[in-house]
């Protein structure tokens, strides 16, 4: 009898330990739910000629100051943690530059006065008021234009068109770029990232989808021909997708090197295929696999109605490659849409005229999934300019969901 007694305490005290244990991990993971929501990136582009009206509208470096700090108040205000500028939009700089040309609307400003360096002021006053800043570059895209004589006198990318062939920049009817399968292009553009984080107190580095500009086989065939006289085996685009994650792969190593705290995000096309087949992005193996991002942000810039890629799909097939959790996966979303006609969307064409609140919507919709790390917000004019693209109501609404 007292063996069963001492037999039925022992399950007793197993059957009490395990649920403290349980209770402890749901305690845990409720925890780190709320960490997570708490956590939620909050961002907003601002894109280059957004820059420049900033720019153009500072005489010097006191309303430069005064000019950025009301953009960052208005981020603040809204609710958002993130804002991601750009520094490099072509082969250029808005920055104090070794590595590219300043932009043309910073040349002479930052010439008069090494003070008027608009990265450097945005760091400082976004840090001020609690928000974190991304320097965001577009690797490949040197120039929209195929005049190579209206490139700087002091590009590098001048003389690299002259020099090796021709094979590091392709010049195209839609313009120049770098050749991605170029190693002296990569060391450049890895360049100006490293001075960027040697000289900016970033909290991040940013690119976006501009990697192949065509699939067009000629754009790369002298290097595509001498890689399969070394006996390369890949098959053409698998070799340009091996070429773009080569650069991601670096991108990303360069930024750990200098502070592993920092972020390293991406954002390709909301379409996963076109991804794949027509700019060569792998971005399938950049959600699975560590060591080429900490953050996909897709550039879902879809209606609830569109007729080909609607919003709600789009999210879950995203969600589905970065189910492992290797990454954060955020979602940009088009306020630049919003009062517009979308031509693309099918049916779903006057949906955004039609709608003034798809925006908000669409974040409440993302609050409500498992996966979704936070949002971007495309971009900072269509939010906060006179002419802005986002009414009041709207306006309102997205503060109260964000």
């Amino acid at each position: 009898m007292k063996s069963k007694k001492i037999i039925f305490l022992l399950v007793l005290c197993l059957l009490l330990g395990a649920c403290q244990k349980n209770i402890a991990n749901e305690n845990k993971n409720n925890t780190d739910k709320t960490a997570v929501g708490e956590n939620k990136i909050k961002a907003v582009w601002i894109n280059y000629s957004e820059l420049d009206e900033i720019i153009k509208s500072s005489e010097n470096t006191a309303e430069l100051t005064q000019n950025i700090n009301k953009a960052v108040l208005n981020c603040k205000n809204l609710g958002l943690n993130r804002i991601i500028v750009h520094s490099r939009a072509f082969a250029d700089a808005y920055y104090a530059s070794s590595v590219f040309p300043e932009a043309d609307s910073l040349k002479d400003k930052i010439k008069a006065d090494g003070n008027f360096d608009p990265l450097k002021i945005f760091c400082e006053t976004a840090h001020e008021n609690g928000i974190k800043v991304d320097s965001w570059i577009n690797p490949y895209r040197v120039s929209y234009s195929s005049d190579v004589n209206a490139l700087p006198e002091n590009s590098a990318v001048k003389k690299m068109i002259t020099e090796n062939g021709g094979k590091d920049v392709t010049v195209t009817d839609g313009g120049i770029f770098f050749n991605p399968a170029s190693l002296k292009a990569q060391k450049l553009i890895l360049d100006g990232v490293r001075e960027i984080l040697q000289n900016y107190d970033v909290d991040g580095i940013h690119i976006d989808d501009y990697f192949y500009p065509t699939t067009d086989e000629s754009f790369d065939k002298a290097s595509y021909d001498d890689y399969v006289k070394a006996k390369g085996k890949l098959k053409l685009d698998d070799w340009r997708r091996e070429n773009v994650n080569n650069l991601v792969s670096q991108l990303y190593s360069a930024v750990k090197s200098q502070n592993s705290e920092l972020m390293f995000s991406i954002s390709p096309c909301g379409d996963i295929d076109k991804n794949y087949y027509d700019y060569f992005a792998d971005v399938e193996l950049w959600c699975s696999q560590k060591g080429y991002a900490d953050c996909i942000i897709v550039q879902a810039y879809y209606g609830f109605e569109n007729e080909k890629l609607p919003f709600e799909e789009v999210v879950g097939d995203w969600e589905k490659l970065a189910k492992n959790g290797n990454i954060e996966l955020c979602f940009g979303l088009a306020c630049y849409k919003s009062g517009s006609e979308d031509s693309f969307a099918g049916r779903g064409i006057n949906e955004w005229k039609d709608n003034d609140n798809i925006i908000s919507r669409q974040i409440a919709f993302l609050n409500g999934t498992d996966n979704c790390s936070g949002v971007c917000l495309y971009s900072y004019s269509s939010l906060f300019a006179k002419n802005r693209n986002i009414g009041d109501n709207e306006l309102k609404n997205i503060e109260n969901v964000l």
